[in-house]
């Protein structure tokens, strides 16, 4: 038997040597666990700004609303939501019925209640009306969800950066090291994605989504 792994009075030469100097051992494991935070670290901020295909859809809806919004000269009303709004609200309908125009600013609603209200403010101009039509669980928001964590950091680095390093981490965090690294991936190993186009042949030219059910509006 080899007299590495041999048992000398119920202890094998390993289990000797660990009891004798546990300190030397604790110090590699702990060595080795800070290592791996920094490289998860360093991994998530070269990462920010890397598109992944989860939020590839929502960022183009993103970009034409946002182009929308800003063509609308004058006050207009301005829908702010996830993606029920984005679904089932027909803003030249309600430009008919109140007489002013109406853009949709629905979205998605995983990207969280501070995320679209923000983003809604930066199109919004003085004389401008927002209807909120926030889901019901963005008023219970405790900590960043997957979707919003994915898209701060894919699509909007500008937003990430303005936020407080202690956001920033809870953002990475929750995140996950499984998307940080898929993301680097992608970085290295760019992916094949959509131009767009055929996502924005659902786009009306107030910010709806046309491709949808009856049931759905």
């Amino acid at each position: 038997m080899n007299a590495s792994i041999q048992s000398r009075g119920g202890k094998t030469t390993a289990g000797r040597a660990f009891a004798d100097r546990p300190a030397r051992y604790l110090a590699l494991v702990a060595a080795l666990f800070g290592l791996a935070i920094v490289a998860h670290l360093v991994v998530a901020v070269a990462q920010v700004g890397v598109p992944t295909a989860t939020t590839e859809s929502a960022a183009i809806y993103d970009v034409a609303q946002r182009r929308i919004a800003a063509e609308f000269a004058g006050p207009k009303i301005a829908y702010v939501g996830g993606s029920s709004g984005f679904y089932s609200v027909r803003a030249g309908e309600i430009a008919g019925v109140v007489g002013q125009q109406c853009v949709n600013l629905g979205l998605h609603a995983g990207l969280g209640a501070s995320y679209l209200l923000n983003r809604a403010a930066v199109v919004m101009q003085r004389g401008d009306t927002c209807v909120l039509g926030l889901e019901y669980e963005l008023y219970a928001e405790e900590r960043p969800g997957e979707f919003y964590c994915d898209y701060v950091m894919a699509r909007d680095r500008a937003y990430f950066n303005k936020l407080t390093w202690r956001k920033q981490i809870g953002i990475i965090v929750a995140a996950g090291p499984g998307r940080i690294w898929a993301a680097a991936g992608s970085g290295l190993w760019p992916q094949e994605y959509a131009t767009g186009a055929a996502v924005l042949m659902n786009l009306s030219s107030r910010g709806d989504r046309l491709n949808t059910s009856p049931a759905d509006r």
